[in-house]
């Protein structure tokens, strides 16, 4: 039981990793912080999952766009009657009402985390919806139609997100696989590489033409690159590692281990450069 438990455990890391991130975090992981704004202006952020921002508007004809979402293309309206958070093709997600063309203080909210998105008129109840949102990384605020000023933008980086500075507009993401230089997948104990080991091996074996005799990290092994073809070489590539943790029998040959041992590249390397 407990080898299917580690085999199954094994399968679902590799098939499921997770992605090397880069965020821009300020001091306090998970607190809120405030970013500079004024009216009728863009303001890039780093990923947010969660933001508040809210402005004092006041409408002068027609429908006003208080705020826009830029990655998750939302944007708050004003109209006569009401206020509203649409989406790009225009389906309304939150709205309240209001009246007249004063001043109003208008704050939209956004959780990437609990997938819900707010709206909120001069301190009024906040009306909220569920919707699928990313974590925001630019706000552009005002637009035709009005006057916008004292705008406040407060928001909690993702610091899990991977982050690049790219520009807004790029609402595609893309995923990064992890391969090997003869496309192989890496299974099996890390080697032992240190400072000055190369001497001390030949010493202690004269058959280190194979990756099987190099030494290796106590207790470290490695289940990795494998590329595009993760989904179809996880099962077997768990197997052995599971095999080499537990000591059980390889669901492979010898010849096929070397080939995905992760000391491979440092025997090829020996191989290519001998030391007499």
């Amino acid at each position: 039981m407990p080898h299917r438990l580690l085999l199954a455990a094994l399968v679902v890391a590799t098939v499921f990793p997770s992605t090397a991130a880069a965020a821009v975090c300020g001091a306090g992981t998970g607190a809120w912080q405030a970013a500079a704004a004024s009216g009728s202006a863009d303001r890039a952020l780093p990923a947010s999952t969660r933001m508040r921002v809210e402005v004092r508007t006041k409408r002068t004809g027609g429908e006003q766009r208080v705020v826009a979402l830029r990655t998750n293309r939302l944007a708050v309206t004003r109209g006569a009657r009401r206020v509203a958070l649409r989406t790009a093709s225009g389906r309304t997600l939150v709205a309240t009402r209001v009246a007249g063309r004063g001043w109003r203080t208008v704050e939209v909210t956004l959780d990437a985390v609990a997938d819900r998105v707010g709206l909120r008129v001069d301190g009024g109840r906040r009306a909220s919806a569920r919707a699928r949102v990313a974590p925001e990384r630019s706000v552009r605020l005002g637009g035709t139609g009005g006057r916008v000023t004292a705008a406040k933008v407060a928001f909690v980086p993702d610091c899990g997100a991977a982050v690049l500075d790219c520009p807004p507009d790029l609402d595609g993401r893309a995923g990064v696989r992890w391969v090997s230089r003869d496309r192989l997948p890496l299974i099996g104990a890390v080697p032992l590489l240190a400072e000055g080991q190369d001497s001390s091996h030949r010493g202690r074996s004269a058959r280190m033409d194979q990756p099987r005799f190099v030494a290796r990290q106590p207790g470290l092994f490695v289940l990795s690159a494998l590329g595009s073809r993760g989904i179809t070489t996880a099962a077997l590539g768990a197997q052995v590692l599971a095999a080499l943790l537990t000591g059980g029998p390889s669901p492979i040959e010898a010849d096929l281990l070397d080939a995905v041992d992760p000391a491979r590249f440092w025997v090829r390397d020996r191989r290519r450069s001998p030391v007499g």
